[in-house]
């Protein structure tokens, strides 16, 4: 079973290529003066595909991040694995940040996963034996120190700068696309419902709605 895998949520884009879990080759791109890694995308999956001389009729299943992280990432990476899912007719597993950046933990106890939210807020989740005890959801930063008490933590860089025992994982050069193609031939192995494997049963996981920015008046303000 060949697997590709892409994420394009966090502050990389990750994309993996996989026979069954065993990585065949994986690859890591990072933003560039500000420009979103999610615009490589397509070009890094005909890169990937035309170096094992395979095309997309030979992937068997597909894995992404289904967020928390870049709205434009999100969505950049959910509309190309719903279009080749539904034409290849291949499963499309969802998987989401905290479930990949959680298979970072060092030690055996339990792992508390936080990635900035904006405005002094946070999404959480954490995890104690490889299961998820804390769903999802969006918390004040104010509430961090006493949410993850007694855990190992994994944060981006702005978290890490309030929560001072973190593990920044945007210092490090994890392979990423590597835990997704884990986790994702995992959950094609063991969950039983095919159908949430359906290109149209994938949803984001925002926990917020995106932020749009007002437009700026062309005349500098706008008129009563």
């Amino acid at each position: 079973m060949k697997i590709l895998c892409f994420d394009t949520a966090l502050n990389k884009l990750y994309i993996a290529l996989g026979e069954e879990d065993k990585v065949l080759y994986s690859k890591i791109i990072e933003n560039e003066n500000n420009n979103y890694a999610s615009a490589k995308l397509v070009p890094s999956i005909v890169g990937i595909l035309s170096k094992f001389s395979l095309t997309l009729k030979d992937i068997n299943a597909l894995g992404v991040n289904i967020g928390p992280g870049s709205f434009t990432g999100i969505r950049a990476a959910l509309a190309i694995s719903k279009v080749i899912s539904s034409q290849l007719n291949i499963p499309l597993v969802g998987v989401n940040s905290f479930e990949i950046l959680s298979l970072l933990k060092t030690k055996n106890k339990k792992t508390a996963v936080v990635i900035d939210a904006r405005k002094n807020n946070a999404f959480i989740s954490i995890f104690e034996n490889d299961k998820c005890i804390l769903e999802p959801e969006m918390v004040s930063c104010d509430d961090l120190n006493k949410l993850t008490q007694n855990t190992e933590i994994i944060a981006d860089e702005k978290i890490s700068n309030i929560l001072n025992d973190a593990l920044n994982y945007e210092l490090h050069n994890f392979d990423l696309g590597e835990k997704l193609l884990k986790i994702t031939y995992k959950k094609l192995l063991t969950e039983k419902d095919n159908k949430q494997f359906l290109s149209g049963n994938i949803t984001p996981l925002y926990l917020q709605e995106p932020f749009i920015s007002k437009p700026k008046s062309i005349m500098g303000g706008a008129k009563n």
